[in-house]
């Protein structure tokens, strides 16, 4: 396969995930008449669409990566040199904030994940990622919390 293919399976993995995000928006489910209501097919539609999509792409990455191209090699070599220990970071990191979530509730747990996220990852600055982090879980808590009234985790502190 081409680079080009790559190129336009991310196109369409993008493309397809905005269209379900954009679907779920519509009414779900079945109406007082038994009839399925506007946002079911296109939630379907959309769905299939970003399964067979994500498909498409990792075929494309494994087919360039088998490639006889000696300089894909790698590039291939360095992006796993580089990123392997962000990518555990980061899985270590989402799996921790699910967990103190309910512990420590919404707002402590967010603020972790964003200053472990922007200060070891992306190597900001400790001050700039605490006052991102802060700025960040106060605006989503209000967001959610008033604005959308979702129930958000409180945990043992608050």
């Amino acid at each position: 396969m081409k680079r080009s293919e790559l190129l336009i399976s991310l196109v369409l993995v993008i493309i397809s995930i905005t269209g379900l995000i954009y679907s779920l928006s519509l009414p779900q489910g079945v109406n007082n008449n038994g009839v399925l209501r506007s946002g079911v097919f296109p939630v379907v539609v959309t769905s299939v669409l970003t399964f067979c999509s994500i498909i498409y792409f990792v075929q494309s990455i494994r087919e360039l990566l088998n490639s006889e191209d000696e300089s894909l090699k790698t590039v291939h070599q360095l992006f796993l040199g580089l990123y392997k220990n962000k990518v555990f970071l980061m899985m270590l990191t989402i799996f921790g904030y699910f967990i103190l979530a309910t512990v420590i509730g919404f707002i402590l747990s967010t603020i972790i994940l964003f200053s472990i996220t922007l200060f070891f990852i992306f190597k900001h600055k400790l001050i700039v990622s605490l006052s991102v982090a802060l700025l960040f879980s106060f605006t989503s808590h209000y967001v959610f919390q008033t604005i959308l009234g979702v129930k958000l985790p409180s945990g043992f502190f608050m």
